[in-house]
């Protein structure tokens, strides 16, 4: 019928004047009347043109207009486009309107008539029907094994067997769970596979699974929503494409339309999170996970007084980069360190230092180490790098030029000068010792040096405490956050309270447990615990990291009432940690 059709067109048109200067747009149904269910063919003709874009077609309520091809000659155009009688009725189409640059062009109109369908055109609809595509397309989940450790990313596989060609429009829904956490999917990879002669495309996703607490658990089934199209793709010779001879079985699962929605989803699978083990564990561990390398540079080893040398510490390889915090460098002397600048890429992370030297007795840099555990080889990895030795020079002329600035500020002292002026007097037998500015001037003197030695043992006290130090400065700290925190609650803003929560945990439990605030996470909630505790200070901690990881990082949903919830928590575990002088 089509190539009926497309003849016909194509006779018109060479009947047409060929050096008319105008172009036309014209409309063309195959047939005028039509029974429901069946279809017909709709034709764009342009004249007088060699190439245009083709217009939408408007909607039309009871008709499914789909757009087929395009067929060219000499000075015309020819679009096809199905339409499908979706229901009874007389239906207009057109006139269609469009601009193509400066010009403007308006079709005729045409008219469909449907009637009921007659008895003999019922074998001719496609109807959807039920038919099972377990073995032809589905899903499945490839997780290379079921005991992981507490913040170990686990790679796993999303695999789509398919033993039809077109399937369109792939969306994944993650899966739900209150302590594990999957990534999107990505990286698809293309294959093609045989099993009992039947060819599969094979559509392969790669993800990753983190258990933020330990614990049994139950990873809920990954849905997969897809359609299912007709076979569109062509060979060279025209034909249609197909993996296997089963063109039959989808024309009759699709029906009437060009595709068909279908949801597929993946097992249920069980996951056994587990600690980090304690013995072996070294000091400097920050809590990363992973399997990683280390690298230290710098952007100089000869230098002069008062320079500054910038350390580049680059971590890379495969793990969890939330958990990784800056490596240790040993305890620097005559040095003045500057806040590192952190640059996270997708597998690596780099931490560049600047410090500057005040004494020459500093010749080297210390020894760097980068600690880290490997969940596949089960056991702690410490990477050290350095010491790197430094060349000073120029401290001679430096100490030489302190000295004699010395020297010239001494002889200052020394010399007093006579006044070329007498200058202002007092009067005589001016009595300044008996009045009140006299006691300030002797009073004053005396709080000052009080006010001092309290500053002193203050200090002292504190420099001889460094737990109670710590508990000072990170309850201070947890205080004005918590405030921040309060008003995004208000606000309503979940995404940004629970990361300024995540970074409030973390900066705490750092500053108290004299740990990298970056490597601290759920984990750390073992250690927390003391005898007589009312509640569970490292429950509540587990599940303030919890909330900040999935509010973070998965599609869930968080209302005031449960950022509440989170804040109380927070709340309560600082109040409870600051009765503590130690942890």
């Amino acid at each position: 019928m089509r190539k009926t059709i497309i003849l016909a067109y194509l006779i018109f048109l060479l009947t047409l004047t060929a050096c008319a200067d105008n172009v036309s747009f014209d409309l063309r149904l195959d047939k005028d009347s039509v029974s429901k269910g069946k279809q017909v063919e709709l034709a764009m003709v342009f004249t007088g043109i060699d190439s245009i874009p083709g217009p939408q077609v408007p909607f039309v309520n009871g008709l499914d207009i789909r757009y087929v091809q395009e067929v060219k000659n000499e000075g015309s155009v020819i679009l096809i486009y199905r339409v499908v009688a979706l229901r009874t009725g007389e239906f207009t189409i057109g006139p269609i309107a469009f601009s193509h640059g400066k010009d403007t062009y308006t079709s005729n109109t045409v008219v469909l008539k449907v009637a009921e369908e007659e008895p003999g055109d019922k074998e001719f609809i496609y109807e959807k029907k039920d038919i099972d595509l377990s073995k032809h397309i589905f899903v499945v989940l490839d997780i290379p094994k079921h005991t992981i450790y507490v913040n170990e990313n686990l790679p796993i596989r999303l695999k789509l067997y398919s033993d039809w060609l077109d399937v369109e429009n792939i969306a994944f829904m993650e899966p739900k769970s209150q302590y594990l956490i999957t990534k999107g999917f990505s990286d698809k990879a293309v294959s093609v596979a045989e099993n009992d002669g039947i060819n599969y495309v094979v559509l392969e996703y790669k993800s990753w699974i983190t258990a933020v607490i330990d614990g049994d658990f139950m990873l809920d089934p990954i849905k997969v929503k897809l359609d299912v199209a007709k076979a569109r793709a062509k060979d060279d010779s025209g034909n249609f494409d197909i993996l296997n001879s089963n063109k039959d079985l989808y024309d009759e699962f699709i029906g009437i339309g060009d595709s068909r929605a279908v949801t597929l989803e993946t097992k249920l699978v069980e996951i056994k999170a587990v600690p980090l083990p304690v013995s072996g564990r070294p000091e400097d561990f920050g809590g990363a996970i992973g399997d990683f390398s280390f690298d230290l540079k710098t952007s100089t080893t000869k230098i002069k007084p008062g320079d500054t040398i910038k350390l580049t510490m680059t971590i890379t390889g495969k793990g969890n980069y939330d958990t990784v915090s800056m490596p240790v460098m040993a305890k620097m002397e005559g040095a003045r360190l500057y806040k590192p600048d952190v640059r996270r890429g997708e597998d690596s992370i780099s931490y560049e230092q600047a410090l500057s030297i005040d004494l020459p007795a500093v010749n080297k840099i210390p020894e760097v180490s980068f600690s880290f555990f490997d969940p596949d080889k089960k056991k702690y990895v410490t990477i050290r790098k350095g010491p790197v030795a430094l060349e000073v020079e120029g401290w001679k002329e430096e100490l030489k030029k302190i000295s004699d600035e010395k020297d010239k500020e001494k002889k200052k002292t020394e010399i007093v000068g006579l006044k070329d002026k007498l200058g202002s007097v007092t009067r005589k037998n001016m009595k300044f010792y008996g009045g009140p500015l006299m006691w300030g001037f002797e009073v004053f003197p005396a709080l000052l040096i009080l006010a001092g030695i309290v500053i002193y043992r203050r200090i002292r006290f504190l420099e001889e405490d460094p737990e109670y130090a710590a508990l000072l400065r990170a309850s201070k700290k947890a205080r004005m956050e918590i405030l921040k925190a309060e008003h995004l609650l208000a606000r309503g803003d979940a995404r940004g309270f629970y990361a300024l929560t995540f970074k409030i945990a973390q900066e705490y439990l750092g500053k108290r447990l004299f740990l990298p605030s970056e490597g601290i996470t759920g984990q750390i909630a073992e250690r927390l615990n003391a005898p007589g505790d009312g509640e569970d200070v490292s429950g509540k901690v587990k599940e303030i990291f919890s909330d900040c990881y999935i509010a973070r990082y998965t599609s869930s949903k968080y209302g005031k009432d449960d950022m509440r919830e989170t804040l109380n928590r927070l709340k309560y575990v600082v109040a409870e940690l600051n009765k503590r002088r130690k942890i």
